[in-house]
């Protein structure tokens, strides 16, 4: 058996460099991601509570929904805002759909 030529192996993995193409073009949307958001429990302004720790002790937290946020894992976050104060929970840090429930 023959080993083939240098050029001839250089030139069939210069074709196939050029054939490939990306997973995702720049600018355009993950398809996924649309879908995700589409499927979210919750809606922008809707009420939701959860547990959280004040002064060591859990208690009862009621938000309203600000943003819905997108993550990469292919799950939806929530961006939620204190109904009494109208402030951001922890500076706008995004909250995992399981640790919701509806109001």
């Amino acid at each position: 058996m023959e080993p083939l030529p240098a050029q001839t192996i250089e030139d069939e993995q210069a074709q196939v460099e050029h054939t490939e193409e990306p997973l995702q073009k720049s600018g355009v949307a993950n398809a996924g991601e649309k879908a995700v958001m589409a499927k979210a429990r919750y809606q922008e302004g809707q009420l939701v509570h959860m547990a959280v720790i004040q002064g060591g002790a859990r208690v009862k937290g009621v938000f309203r929904i600000n943003k819905l946020l997108y993550n990469h894992a292919g799950w939806v976050e929530y961006q939620l805002k204190e109904d009494l104060t109208g402030q951001l929970y922890r500076h706008g840090a995004a909250v995992r759909e399981k640790d919701l429930k509806p109001q």
